[in-house]
């Protein structure tokens, strides 16, 4: 099941499927597309991301708990499971991930991780920055990096 639903940062899709959401990534369009094989548990879990998400951006949330799926390769999913640990409000840097993974000369391949993380926003990708402070890309544009930075009240490294 799929449900693309607007935020402050613009529309945003959502995906859901096997009673886990695998997906949140910026859309162009908006829309709700169910599959065939869409369930109840799958409906009510996409419901539950969008309240989610609604209570992120209104500043009542800093954590998400939603049961997910990180489908990518091992490289990815650690660089991912790293991204979980850091705090709201928080940055930290692409050698901090690259550390945190044992690859300490991975930093370019991180950001490639980071690019494709499935889950935007919820596996918080935006609080990754460069060592020298500046904000480096994001996969929803850096405007949106921005926004969530400051709806966050981020601490710069």
């Amino acid at each position: 099941m799929h449900k693309t639903t607007m935020t402050p940062v613009g529309p945003v899709t959502l995906a859901c499927a096997n009673g886990r959401l695998t997906q949140l990534r910026f859309s162009q369009t908006m829309g709700t597309h169910q599959s065939v094989s869409a369930s109840t548990t799958e409906a009510i879990i996409i419901q539950q991301a969008c309240t989610q998400l609604h209570e992120y951006f209104s500043g009542l949330r800093k954590i998400f708990h939603l049961p997910f799926q990180l489908n990518g390769t091992e490289f990815q999913r650690q660089a991912w499971q790293q991204l979980i640990r850091i705090p709201y409000g928080e940055t930290r840097s692409y050698g901090w991930q690259c550390q945190a993974i044992a690859h300490p000369k991975a930093a370019r391949a991180i950001g490639n991780a980071n690019q494709r993380n499935p889950l935007a926003i919820i596996v918080p990708c935006h609080r990754i920055i460069r060592a020298d402070g500046s904000l480096g890309g994001y996969s929803g544009g850096v405007p949106a990096k921005v926004f969530l930075h400051a709806l966050e009240n981020v601490n710069m490294l």
